[in-house]
Formats: structure tokens, C-alpha cells, sequence
């Protein structure tokens, strides 16, 4: 039986190598190398040319050999796959799993060994080595110059690894991201791979919880606009989106995660109030989106496809997604995104509302996101260049992306669309909110007639928003105003068609906030406005205010809050006298900063460029009478609420002659 084995005939071998390997010092190995570099080089692209590897089948007497295939050299295999190589770490580590490779992260370096070899070494002095030949005696044990030059072997191997090496995964991501940059188009083989496709774990997130779950049970987010709150539903990899859901298939094994096998049902959601804006913005975009795809798409199903497409802008969006049995609910947060039959809900709010909403950045990115993921093109970036691009320019830019060919595309895709062709010098409008509804009439407002009224100019009731430098004079403790109990009186409902409006101006928030501003450059500060950040993780305030010019600018580089010596919190009012309300962030930030916090109560009178400023520092640790605890109850989220509809109809449908309202008791 034993002429059944394979048989390695003439190989060429060094005595004790392995031995030598364990217990000689590195150096006087590299000096043996370049001293027999000329040999190891052969074997290192011939292979063992005396070797010859014989096989004798059963029932025959001559043995067969292997022909028109050299064998690998054993020695050159041992030096590869012996750990003799030291390392930065001051371990020693095989050299086929060490890399030269420059501009690698240092969370990668420390998975993958650096050798480290002294260049001053009086052995490698005296025989006068330098650094170019190291690298090439480095280069013929296997250290590889590039991770892309990684053995599958070795590349699968250090998965294997990272759960001991990595236990925290901390240098997870970094691994992943620097394995799954391989420009390998062929496909992973050999036992390690075999090995880590059926017992291998990677590093990833599941609601709360972080740790190595098996390569089956995790998905892959490759879509950018699925929301964050949806990836906590399921355990995923922890890997940036956008590296190629079939690559991350092919090398780790993890599915990605598809929308088509799930079932999306909006529950509820909150339109913005500017949405139609929005969706006719969209829409006056499309057919410069169409005309990047227009050559490319011969089938016309990308067309198909962006002619079905809306969007919805939202406040609030609830929602919830089944996958076979189980069905969760999640709430989007800003920024976020999540397409229903062709239907996108987009949370967003523009930082500047006297601008199209597409000439925000987010929005547009978020926007680019959107149309890659529906078409399955990335043209993510060109789509939000096009879209925070002005309207006199935009027929140029698409003209540079296109290499020159974007009026003629252009032309096509608005017929296509079947939308007239508008002119590109015609001014795209801003966006606007209507302005609040006037006040209830108060015997003290000065009233106009309403064929009076009608002449009036916007800038008569709103103020512009900016403000000019100013002088400070006061600072006196103001005048205490005692509240007085009302036991009873008679409100009457203003009708909601008067025939007089009152004139008063409405607050301008971005004045009062550059009052503001310039309040502090009066008093020797130097403020930066953060009104316009919001969210959960936002200030909490609308302006921060610094000691000096070097505080502001570390800050700008750095931020660090403890450089900040005041949060103020602008509140504008159309009255001399009032309270006002802090909640939400507002009231976090003030309970956190207390002694930092002020609110500035800015009252601009009927002449223009003359204000009040009531300066309140730690507005929560103010006297007990100064504050009034308020509940704010939302009908919508309580399950006490009913819901109730209710039509008016005409007298004359009412049956019975006695209506169930009584007449209201005088007081």
C-alpha cells in the first residue's frame, strides 16, 4: 500500500533550515539571503527544477510523473512559512504575512506585521548590505509591497486571527476596509479561505450589542440611504457602505442586505409645509439627471424609473419593515430617507429657507443617494453637484460632466420626459414661509384700514435681517413686574375675517440673533451664531460666545466647550415685556452649563434700529417666582387620545327641532 502515496524524488533541501530559522538571529539570516539571493531568485520563479513528484497507480509497475509543472521550492516554502521575521511590536511573524506596503492606517499595520530589521547591524555593515538589497531579500521570503500581493492564504489567515488579535474590534473596520480594496479579479481558493467560509466570524453591530458573529448570520448595508435606525433591526458588518455588496459576498461570505425581500409599510408621517416646493425643485432637476444616463440608457428603464419617482418632504416619518414573521417599527431621523412604491420620505430641513432647498448640501447629497440607489448607478456626486448648482450655470457644468455633450442630451431628455424646455437664465425662486397670522386685535395697536393695508411692502412688517454696529449703554437690574391673578373674564374669539390687521412687525429670529452678535462684539466678545445646526447632538443654543479671538479660532479647529464662556440663547419678541420658553435642547443645554448659559429677550420697538436687551444668565436658577412649569402633551402619541370626525352640515338636515347645544350661561 505505501506505493500508493506520492513520491517527491531529487528535492533539493537545507540541512537543519528550520532549526536555523528558530534560533538564529534575523540579520545573519537576511545576510545568508542576499549572499544566496542569486539561487533563491531561481527557486523563487522555476522552482526546484531537479524536484520531480512521482505517483505509482495500482496494478502498475512504473511510476508516473508529473510532467510540464515545475515543484516549489522547499526551502524557499520554509523561509516564507517559519515565524523568524521580528517586528515593530518586537514579535516574529511569518514572513508571507508581513508587507512593506506604504500609506497602510495604523490600526491595519497592527494586524499586518512591519518587519523590523536594524540597518546599522555590524553584520550587515561589514558585508556592506543596504537598505535596497534587505528589501529585496524581504521580497524573496514572501514580504509582499502591496496588500493586494497578500496569498489568499494569507489574507484569509489574518481573518482567522482577528477575533484572538482584535477581541474588542477596535481595528476591525480598518481591516475590513483595507482587505475588501483588493483589485483581484479572480476568485478566493485554498484551505484557508475553505476554512473561514465555514467557521469564520467578522466583527459587527446588532441593536446595542458589538462582537464577532458568524459570516452567515450577518448582513451587509450596502444601500446609503437605508436609514441607521434600521440597521440596529439586524446584525450587520461593520464596514463603511458603498465597497460593493458583491465583493463583500465574494471575499467575506456576508449577504448583503436586500429591500426586496422586505416589507415596508409607512405607518404615519408629517409632511413639511414646504413639500410641493420641494417635489417641483425635484422635478425641474430630473431631466438634468436623465441626461447623464440618456446614451447609456438604450432600454429606457432608468427613465421609467425617474418619471415614477417622488419625494416626499417630511418632518416625521414612522414606519415599519417585516421580514418573514417579524415585524418592527422605526422612526427616521433627520437626514434619513426610505423609498415606498416609488415614493422617497426624506427628513430634512434646510439651513437657510431663503434659498432652494437643493442648494443645500446635505439635502442634495442626500438627494445624489437616492437616484444611485434607484437606478443602480453611482452618480451620486455628480446628482447633488447639479443640484447646488445655480440655474445660470447649470447647462455649463452638465455640459463639463458630459465631456461636452450636454446641451444635445439635454434636449433629448426633456423630451423624453415630455416637459418643456425652460431657459436656463430664468431665476430659480427661493423658497419662502408664509409669515405668521397677525395677532388678535389689542385696544393698544395701531390700526389701518384694510384699502390701506393692502399698499403696505413685506419690509414694512418684517424687518431685514441684518444689523449694524451698535453702542451699549445700561445694565441695570430691570423693573420686577408682580404677577397678578385674573379670578375671572370675558374672552371674546377674534373673527377670523377682520377688517382691520394689526401693523405691528413681526420677529425677525436671524435679527435678533445678529443684535445679538453684535451685543457681544460691544462688550469685548467674540461670537460665532450656531442657530443653524439642529438635531439631537446641536448646541442647545443659538449663539457661542468666546473670551478672545485665539479661544474662537481653537475652537473652530478643535472644538472644545470649555473654551466657551457663553451660551446664549436669542429669544425676539414683538413685546416689551414677556416671558419666554426653553425646551427641547434649549432647556438640556441650560441644565449642563448653567452658570454659562444666558438668554438675551431682544425687543425692537416701532423705531427701527433702537432694541432692548434683557440679559438673563443661568435662566433655570432664577428666583421661584420667575418661573413657570409648563407640560406639553402630544395627542398623537398616547394611546388615551380618540379620534373623532366631524362635518358641518346644513340646518335645514338637522331632524330633531332641539339642538343638543344649550345656549351658554351668563356670567
Amino acid at each position: 500500500m505505501d506505493r500508493m502515496y506520492p513520491r517527491v524524488e531529487n528535492l533539493t533541501s537545507i540541512d537543519r533550515l528550520e532549526e536555523v530559522l528558530n534560533t538564529a538571529d534575523s540579520h545573519a539570516i537576511i545576510a545568508w539571503m542576499v549572499r544566496y539571493g542569486e539561487k533563491l531568485n531561481e527557486w523563487r520563479g522555476s522552482g526546484d527544477g531537479d524536484a520531480k513528484l512521482g505517483i505509482l497507480p495500482p496494478q502498475k509497475y512504473n511510476r508516473r510523473y508529473l510532467e510540464g509543472q515545475t515543484i516549489p521550492s522547499y526551502p524557499l516554502w520554509v523561509l516564507q512559512n517559519t515565524k523568524w521575521l521580528p517586528l515593530v511590536d518586537g514579535n516574529k511573524q511569518y514572513p508571507s504575512m508581513c508587507t512593506l506596503a506604504k500609506g497602510v492606517s495604523k490600526e491595519v499595520s497592527a494586524l499586518v506585521g512591519y518587519p523590523s530589521l536594524n540597518l546599522e547591524h555590524p553584520l550587515l555593515k561589514s558585508l556592506k548590505i543596504d537598505k535596497t538589497a534587505i528589501k529585496n531579500a524581504l521580497t524573496i521570503a514572501g514580504v509582499v509591497t502591496d496588500l493586494d500581493e497578500l496569498s489568499w492564504d494569507s489574507f484569509y489567515e489574518l481573518l482567522l486571527e482577528l477575533p484572538q488579535k482584535d477581541p474588542e474590534g477596535k481595528l476591525a473596520r480598518s481591516a475590513y476596509r483595507a482587505l475588501v480594496g483588493r483589485t483581484d479579479s479572480d476568485n478566493p481558493f485554498g484551505e484557508k479561505f475553505s476554512k473561514f467560509m465555514r467557521e469564520g466570524k467578522m466583527f459587527g453591530r446588532f441593536g446595542e450589542k458589538t462582537g464577532y458573529f458568524p459570516i452567515n448570520q450577518l448582513y451587509y448595508f450596502e444601500n446609503p440611504t437605508l436609514p441607521e435606525s434600521m440597521l440596529k433591526l439586524f446584525p450587520s458588518l461593520d464596514l463603511d457602505r458603498r465597497r460593493g455588496a458583491l465583493k463583500v459576498k465574494k471575499l467575506f461570505g456576508v449577504e448583503p442586505f436586500n429591500l426586496s425581500t422586505a416589507n415596508i409599510r409607512i405607518i404615519e408621517f408629517e409632511e413639511h409645509p414646504c413639500a410641493q416646493e420641494f417635489q417641483k425643485e425635484v422635478e425641474g432637476l430630473k431631466p438634468y439627471i436623465y441626461a447623464l444616463r440618456i446614451e447609456e440608457d438604450s432600454d429606457r428603464s432608468e427613465l421609467r424609473s425617474l418619471q415614477q419617482l417622488q419625494f416626499k418632504l417630511c418632518k416625521s416619518v414612522k414606519c415599519s419593515i417585516r421580514i418573514g414573521d417579524e415585524e418592527k417599527e422605526i422612526s427616521l431621523q433627520s437626514g434619513e430617507s426610505i423609498i415606498v412604491d416609488s415614493v422617497v420620505y426624506l427628513i430634512a430641513e434646510p439651513l437657510e429657507y431663503d434659498k432652494p432647498f437643493l442648494r443645500d448640501e446635505i439635502i442634495a447629497d442626500a438627494l445624489g443617494d437616492v437616484i444611485t440607489n434607484i437606478l443602480q448607478v453611482d452618480i451620486g456626486g455628480d446628482v447633488a453637484r447639479l443640484a447646488t448648482c445655480s440655474k445660470k450655470k447649470i447647462g455649463v457644468l452638465l455640459d463639463r460632466i458630459t465631456g461636452g455633450s450636454g446641451e444635445v442630451r439635454l434636449s433629448k431628455a426633456f423630451e423624453l420626459l415630455q416637459l418643456p424646455q425652460v431657459s436656463e437664465e430664468e431665476p430659480t425662486e427661493a423658497i419662502t414661509i408664509p409669515p405668521p397670522t397677525p395677532s388678535p386685535v389689542q385696544p393698544t395697536s395701531t390700526l389701518l384700514p384694510i384699502n390701506e393695508i393692502s399698499q403696505c411692502e413685506p419690509d414694512d412688517i418684517v424687518r431685514p435681517s441684518s444689523v449694524g454696529p451698535v453702542v451699549v449703554s445700561g445694565g441695570d437690574q430691570v423693573q420686577i413686574v408682580q404677577s397678578r391673578e385674573i379670578k375671572r373674564r370675558i374672552k371674546v374669539n377674534p373673527k377670523p375675517k377682520s377688517e382691520a390687521l394689526i401693523m405691528k412687525p413681526l420677529v425677525n429670529p436671524d435679527r435678533a440673533e445678529n443684535l445679538a452678535l453684535e451685543f457681544e462684539k460691544a462688550q469685548g466678545r467674540w461670537a460665532e451664531k450656531v442657530s443653524h445646526f439642529q438635531g439631537s447632538e446641536a448646541y442647545g443654543c443659538d449663539i457661542l460666545s468666546f473670551k478672545n479671538k485665539e479661544d474662537l479660532e481653537s475652537f473652530k479647529s478643535k472644538p472644545n466647550m470649555k473654551l466657551v464662556e457663553r451660551f446664549i440663547e436669542v429669544k425676539g419678541s414683538v413685546n416689551s415685556v414677556g416671558a419666554f420658553t426653553l425646551k427641547g435642547n434649549e432647556l438640556k443645554c441650560a441644565r449642563e452649563n448653567c452658570n454659562r448659559y444666558f438668554v438675551y429677550r431682544v425687543y425692537e420697538g416701532e423705531k427701527t434700529g433702537v432694541f432692548e436687551l434683557v440679559e438673563t444668565p443661568d435662566p433655570l436658577g432664577v428666583e421661584t417666582d420667575a418661573i413657570k412649569v409648563q407640560y406639553e402633551i402630544h395627542p398623537f402619541r398616547t394611546k388615551c387620545s380618540r379620534h373623532w370626525d366631524v362635518k358641518e352640515i346644513d340646518e335645514s338636515e338637522v331632524k330633531s327641532p332641539n339642538s343638543p347645544v344649550g345656549d351658554s350661561k351668563k356670567l
